[in-house]
């Protein structure tokens, strides 16, 4: 009748709780063995089996413990699974980031084995699933972590962006998150200069030219032949159709061409002075090279030259007289 009792009890141990299709929770127990106080304990485990595309992210449940109790309570066992006591034999088993289509062992824990032969058990009964991750589920948006967040905080995790920036985060093209510094380079590269244009050769131009019976001037322009030859035929120091050029062949007043283009020596023109040599001198340069001299362009006698040739005249006279003196004698 004992053994009939054990065998009760080991068979209740194993027995499994099925919450959906695509995850489901198990509690399976070792062998009883004997604890330090000489107590019959068995080591038992809750395991969680993932199928299907279903991610998992928590299970909320109730132990319920019939003629027995816990000697050490559930614990996590996978560094990704967090245990929390909600107290009364209520506990929540939480992913730490989504799992998916595996066995997970959610925690590990030890329970009494009763001795006088009365009935004990422990079964697992889940009440919820979550199992939300990137999804917007009965008004709540769910993060990568399963995790109730804000919209913006939702659009940031669980959509792809592309050169974008949200709520302060920085998308770059591939849709990473980066550095403000790195968004601009990558989303806002420097534009690639434009190739320049060929230059269109200008058309040939010709300057006091003669090409093919066009007549062209100084400033390429075509134009009669009147035009070029004033344009192009510079004039120096000659009278044109009543024109007067200087030395430069700029167009002036006949007084002017005549002090540029006439030589004059010894002459005043136009109050412009010109010495010996028909060159514009100063009027003190004037003065000494033009009053003992009589200029080749005559109008001009000096005083002290006359006077000089009467004394010598009159020297000659005398000398004439006393030659003939000495003659008679």
């Amino acid at each position: 009748m004992k053994k009939l009792f054990y065998l009760i009890i080991t068979t209740l141990l194993f027995i499994p709780v099925i919450a959906n299709a695509k995850i489901s929770t198990i509690t399976t127990c070792d062998n009883p063995v004997y604890d330090e106080n000489h107590r019959q304990v068995k080591t038992c485990y809750l395991d969680l089996e993932i199928t299907g595309n279903n991610k998992f992210q928590a299970v909320k449940g109730t132990f319920t413990l019939t003629n027995t109790a816990f000697k050490s309570t559930p614990v996590a066992t996978d560094a990704r699974i967090t245990v929390t006591d909600n107290g009364n034999n209520n506990y929540t088993f939480s992913a730490k980031s989504p799992i998916a289509n595996q066995k997970v062992r959610l925690a590990k824990f030890t329970i009494y084995i009763a001795t006088n032969g009365q009935y004990c058990s422990i079964v697992w009964s889940p009440s919820s699933f979550t199992n939300s991750y990137c999804e917007y589920k009965d008004g709540n948006y769910y993060d990568l972590n399963g995790n109730v967040v804000s919209e913006t905080e939702y659009r940031k995790q669980c959509e792809k962006h592309y050169c974008e920036v949200i709520d302060g985060t920085y998308f770059d093209k591939n849709g990473n998150v980066v550095s403000a510094a790195d968004y601009k380079k990558s989303c806002e590269p420097e534009p690639t200069p434009e190739p320049k244009p060929e230059p269109t050769p200008e058309p040939e131009k010709h300057y006091c030219e003669v090409v093919d019976g066009k007549y062209y001037d100084k400033a390429g322009n075509e134009v009669s032949k009147a035009d070029y030859d004033a344009s192009c035929s510079k004039p120096i120091c000659k009278i044109v159709s009543g024109v007067y050029y200087d030395k430069t062949g700029t167009a002036v007043t006949e007084a002017e061409y005549d002090k540029q283009c006439n030589v004059h020596y010894c002459k005043i023109v136009d109050g412009t002075y010109f010495g010996k040599d028909g060159n514009a001198v100063d009027k003190s340069i004037w003065e000494t090279e033009c009053t003992t001299v009589v200029p080749d362009t005559g109008g001009f006698f000096s005083i002290g030259t006359a006077i000089s040739g009467l004394i010598i005249l009159a020297g000659i006279a005398i000398t004439t007289k006393k030659v003939n003196k000495v003659k008679k004698i």
